[in-house]
């Protein structure tokens, strides 16, 4: 028996796939320069909460 350690096999994790996420879905190849470039995350103000519409049943109108 010859000497020495056998490595674990290594299992991905979570951060792997995020960070490959990261790089294919926030970047993009520029064919004219060859150059990754990141992609314009613009910015969307958030909108009001809404809770619900309140409204009456009109009278003959089934509830669901």
């Amino acid at each position: 028996m010859e000497k020495g350690f056998v490595t674990a096999t290594r299992v991905p994790d979570i951060f792997e796939d995020k960070t490959l996420m990261s790089r294919t879905h926030n970047t993009y190849f520029n064919k004219d320069t060859g150059q990754v470039m990141p992609v314009a995350n613009e910015y969307t103000p958030p909108k009001p909460h809404k809770f619900r519409d309140e409204f009456e049943l009109e009278p003959g109108m089934k509830d669901f």
